[in-house]
Parts: structure tokens; sequence; C-alpha cells
């Protein structure tokens, strides 16, 4: 079975397993949101419910309040008409859910009528209501007094009223206390969930009650730093929702918080309500959606990656016998590709010296020729010849000529040290170098180059007429190919080889087609006569 096909099935496969993949991870991501979106929501609509009864509940205390203030100087002219007051302060209470006890203080904190006749005569005047409607002249303003523990050893918290004389003086607090446990009911209403409660907090952060109730949450200070009742306030809005540790319970909630503030009432401080719900809980479902998409899709993941092995084995079993037989004619073929790459280095190399032979030389020279020809270039072609090789060989033997034909080689490649220069042994003592886009005068002092790079070798020939070290004689001939024969390329430089051994060696020759001239080259000469 292909590699490359294998490769593509589980590529194929796993996108595919990471295109739904992503599209569960959504789906949970989008239920988590829509989950706590809802549940924000309904939070928020059950705050609303609270925030319309309290609302309609204090405008009814208020208007209660007024018309007892406004009542209060004809009550006033006679013990009848007070004790009347305490008989309406009773169908008051009876009428207007929530309201413990109803009440009048002078202006000296003595209570002058009440509801409940125990609390006639009695003095409250270290009590705050009473000194914040004494140092408060706003007569409109719905004063609500911090929740604090009764006489009685419940919870209560008042709302009161400035009293003042026809003078605009201070003369007196009218007052009604409510009972919290009475609020139970609504709070209760709107607890649709196990897990929920809620709470009533007096602006200044002492919480009122809590359903279901919980002991010591009555009395607390909510306004702590990072609490919710604090970053609620700091907020400025009327309704936040907010999630996370509740300071009063040390829960991981989402919280509605609402300020109850009505708009056609003076408060001097709101009542806060907060509604919520246990995360865990709210989010029980979804982990529950979560676990099981995420165990459905880790089954597919085992069972279709399980599928593919099996499958792919079974394609892999059934061409291992041609995959064996490929893997050996490959094998087969690369020992004789190898073996063909060796006879054609072989037959491209001088087996003596490893630059190359004439075969390679004449496919060389051919290619050269045609691109020279192509870009119009100028071609070099240097023939060179050791001088009075046989003696040398003859005298010193065969293996230093070899050696000796192995070094002059070495010194004319590393001669000519460009890319494009090429060196190749012509015949048994000759060589010949290819040097394309060179001319002519540059040619003769490369040519002269290599023949002093030999002379400088210093190998011993005590039989040359021309020196005592082996030298060679160099013919050259350069011009810019055409469409002649390039043998008579070949064939000029050839005669420049003549014509310097002949002129008495270890020298070069070279010849311009261009500019037809001629020039030799003696050891003792600096510059070449054109």
């Amino acid at each position: 079975m292909p590699l490359q096909r294998a490769r593509f099935e589980w590529i194929t496969l796993l996108a595919s397993l990471t295109l739904l993949g992503v599209y569960i991870v959504w789906s949970i991501i989008e239920r988590h949101t829509s989950t706590i979106r809802q549940e924000e929501q309904r939070l928020t609509a059950q705050a609303e419910i609270v925030n319309s009864y309290l609302s309609e509940h204090l405008d009814s205390i208020y208007r209660v309040l007024e018309l007892v203030r406004r009542n209060l100087p004809e009550w006033q002219g006679s013990d009848a008409a007070m004790d009347q007051a305490n008989t309406e302060f009773q169908h008051h209470i009876e009428t207007l859910n929530g309201i413990r006890t109803l009440a009048v203080l002078d202006k000296q904190g003595d209570v002058i009528a009440s509801s409940r006749a125990s609390l006639l005569q009695k003095n409250f005047s270290q009590r705050e209501y009473y000194q914040t409607a004494l140092t408060n002249p706003a007569a409109e303003t719905l004063h609500i007094s911090r929740p604090f523990l009764a006489v009685t050893d419940h919870w209560v918290m008042t709302f009161s009223l400035r009293i003042e004389n026809q003078n605009g003086d201070f003369d007196g607090v009218v007052l009604a206390s409510i009972d919290p446990e009475r609020f139970r009911t609504t709070l209760n209403a709107v607890n649709y969930a196990p897990d929920m409660w809620s709470a009533l907090a007096h602006g200044s952060g002492i919480q009122l009650l809590m359903e279901p109730f919980r002991e010591g949450q009555q009395g607390m200070n909510l306004a702590q730093p990072g609490s919710f009742f604090s970053r609620h306030l700091e907020s400025g809005l009327e309704t936040n929702l907010l999630r996370g540790t509740v300071y009063a319970t040390g829960e991981e909630r989402v919280m509605a918080l609402r300020t109850i503030r009505p708009p056609n009432l003076h408060l001097d401080e709101p009542i806060i309500l907060a509604v919520g719900r246990d995360l865990d809980e709210v989010f029980a479902d979804w982990r529950d959606f979560g676990f099981s998409r995420a165990l459905i899709f880790t089954l597919l993941c085992f069972s279709s990656c399980f599928l593919m092995f099996r499958l792919q084995s079974a394609q892999r079993a059934r061409f291992k016998s041609e995959i064996a037989a490929s893997a050996l004619i490959k094998e087969k073929n690369a020992q004789l590709e190898q073996l063909n790459a060796e006879l054609t280095q072989q037959a491209l190399s001088d087996a003596l010296t490893g630059i190359a032979n004439r075969r390679s030389f004449d496919e060389v020279f051919l290619n050269e020729w045609q691109r020279c020809q192509r870009e119009g270039n100028e071609l070099t072609l240097m023939l060179i010849d050791i001088d009075y090789f046989k003696p040398f060989n003859d005298h010193y033997g065969h293996l230093q000529g070899d050696e000796c034909i192995r070094r002059v080689a070495t010194q004319l490649k590393q001669s000519l040290a460009r890319g494009s220069d090429f060196v190749a042994r012509y015949g048994g003592e000759e060589f010949a170098c290819l040097v394309p886009k060179c001319g002519f005068e540059t040619a003769g002092k490369l040519a002269e180059k290599l023949r002093q790079g030999v002379e400088q070798l210093a190998i011993e020939h005590g039989h040359s007429q021309v020196s005592t070290c082996v030298t060679i004689s160099v013919g050259y001939a350069v011009c810019i190919p055409d469409n002649s024969a390039p043998t008579a390329l070949i064939a000029k430089a050839d005669e420049c080889l003549y014509y310097a051994k002949a002129g008495g060696r270890n020298q070069v020759m070279g010849f311009d087609r261009a500019s037809v001239t001629e020039t030799a080259l003696a050891p003792e000469q600096e510059q070449p006569a054109q």
C-alpha cells in the first residue's frame, strides 16, 4: 500500500475528526454560554418581581406615614383623639402586610402614640432613626434605618418621617418598623430551584434577611472590599449580574443584584436585593451534556482509528509480496545504476591522473564550442606536451614517469581555478585545457603561468635538452566559435604546439583566429610579441 495513500487516508480521517471535534467544542461552549445567559435572564426577572413588590410596599408605608403625620395635629387635641389614633394604627397594621409597629415620637423622643401599648411613654431619643430626623431637615425624606436587634429579640428595620411644627422646627418622628420575617414568603416565591437563595440588605451593607434562613446571616456587614454588594454599589447601576465567590457564604454563585429605590420616593438609603444560584448546580446539565458529547467523540475517535488501522493492515498484507518484489527490483536496479555510474566515471576519467580523459574532453569541447557560439564568447584551447618525456621515462623508469604525469596534471588543474575551466589528459604525455570567455592576451598570460607552474615543480630531468627539470611546451588558439568545424581550433592549437616544440620547447605559442596573430613566448621573455 503506498505510503502517500496511507498518509492521505489518515490525514482525511484526522481532519474529519478535527472538524467534528471543533463542532462539538463549539456546541459545548455555546451550550455553556446559553445556559448562563438563560439563568441570568431568569434571575433578573425574579429580582424585578421582588423589586416591583417591595417598591409598592415602600410606597404604601410612605403614604401611611404621611397620613399619620398629616392627622397628628388633629389627634393631639385630646386624649380621646390619641386613643383613636392608636386604634387607627392597628387598622393600618392589619391592612398593610409586613408592618410590625406604627408609632409617633415627640420632639423629646417619647412615644406618644403607638400600635403597641407597651411602647407608650418610652423614650427612644438615642435611636438612629430619631437622631437622623433630628439632624436632617428634609421632611419629605423617608429614612430607612439600619437593621438592628430589637428588645423583642427580633431583627427589625424602621421607616420614618420627620415631623415639623408650623415654624418648620423639629417636632418629632412618625415611624413604622417592619418585621423581616413577613417578607420570607415573597423571597421564597422567587426561589425556583433548591440551591437558590435570596437576600435583602440595607444600603449601608447590613444584611436584613436571607431566604432560606441561614444562621449568622442576619446583621452581617456585606460592605467589604471586593464583595458583590460593594461591586454593585460601585458600578452605579440599578441591576448587576455578577459571578464569583459570595462574601457572606463563600459559595461560587451567579447573582442578580437590584437596587430598590422607587423613583417617586426620596429615600436616604436604598434596599439591595440579591437573588442567586450555585454555579455547580447551574452547570450540572451542561456538564452532563459536555461529558456525553466528549464520551461519544472519544469512542468515535478510537473506533474510527482502529478500523482505519485494521483496513490499512489488510491492505499492507495484500500488497506485501508486491512491495517485497519491488524492493528487490529497486535494489538490483540501484546496484546496476551504481555500476553504470562507476563505469561512466571510469570511461570519462583518466585512470592514472584522475582528471578527465580524451573521451570526456571531446564531449566537453563540443558543448563549450556550442555554448560560446550561442553567447558570442571567446574560447581558448591549450594543448600541452611534456618536453623530452620519452628520455625521462627511459631513464627514470615507468613508475617515475607515471608520477611525473600525475604531478603535472595536478599542477595544471590547480592553476586553472575557475569553475568553467577544464583540464583533460589528451594523450600519453599530452594535456588539453579549455578556457571559455578568455581573450588572446589573457590566454597568453595563463599559458605562461601553466608553463612556469610546471617548471617550479622542479622535477629532476637529467636528459632534457632545455632544462635540468621537467618543462612543458604549450600551444594555444583563441577564437569566437562560428559555423566552421570545431576541429579547426584543435588543429590550430596543435600547430602552435608544434611550433613551440620546434622553436626550442619550454615555451608557449599562440594563435588568435580573430586577428590572425601568432606569438611565441620563450622562458626569458616577459611579454608576448604579437
